[in-house]
């Protein structure tokens, strides 16, 4: 599952905005928390539709994946969304904002990494993005790196983070997002699974992600 920080204040979503870039995060906040969300195909073993969540328009889960745990609200905007397989709910497609924003430095390595053409990221270029990747990501005793990219995604120009949590024994895939072009407010969609599990379930999770189609 993501990664929370200790819920502090549930009413952040409702104070005032006064500047665009935040009108915009706010606005993904309460995309995140429409109810359209969900939708229910009427085959058996298809996954299910997700539609509105941040700045996915619309997504088409794999087979044999059903709708899990939602939490929303615990701290700022945070929000998180789970899809898993049925028969191992440790197999899992999330959806994820951290429901608050970087500072001016880190969003602007965010904004020139995704800036230049899609590319692997060297180690530099990784060690400036750590606040991207988030706390322990980033954190090579926690999480080896196996992949750091760029790449264009049905039109949009994601980051691409792939590795093993070594003390949890999950491999995951995250795709950070520049939801309001700030660089700042990242949206997040990531596979995980057992790392044993994690390269037989890979090839239908990549195929949904192509499935993408964006605001």
């Amino acid at each position: 599952m993501g990664q929370f920080d200790t819920p502090q204040n549930k009413d952040v979503a409702r104070q005032e905005v006064s500047d665009p870039a935040a009108a915009e995060r706010m606005k993904l906040f309460h995309d995140l928390m429409d109810d359209r969300q969900i939708g229910i195909r009427t085959s058996r073993d298809d996954g299910p539709l997700v539609s509105n969540i941040g700045q996915v328009d619309s997504m088409s889960m794999p087979d044999r994946y059903e709708v899990g745990k939602k939490v929303a609200g615990t701290y700022a905007n945070n929000f998180f969304q789970d899809y898993h397989l049925k028969d191992d709910p440790d197999v899992k497609i999330y959806f994820e904002y951290r429901g608050r924003t970087m500072s001016e430095a880190p969003s602007r390595n965010f904004r020139d990494v995704l800036s230049q053409p899609a590319h692997l990221l060297d180690s530099a270029e990784q060690a400036k993005l750590a606040n991207v990747f988030g706390g322990y990501r980033s954190n090579p005793d926690d999480f080896k790196v196996l992949l750091a990219k760029t790449e264009d995604l049905n039109g949009k120009r994601v980051l691409i983070l792939e590795g093993r949590d070594t003390k949890r024994n999950t491999s995951s895939r995250t795709m950070y997002i520049d939801s309001d072009g700030s660089g700042s407010a990242i949206q997040e969609i990531t596979y995980q699974a057992p790392t044993k599990n994690y390269l037989k379930n890979l090839t239908p999770a990549l195929h949904a992600l192509k499935t993408i189609k964006w605001k």
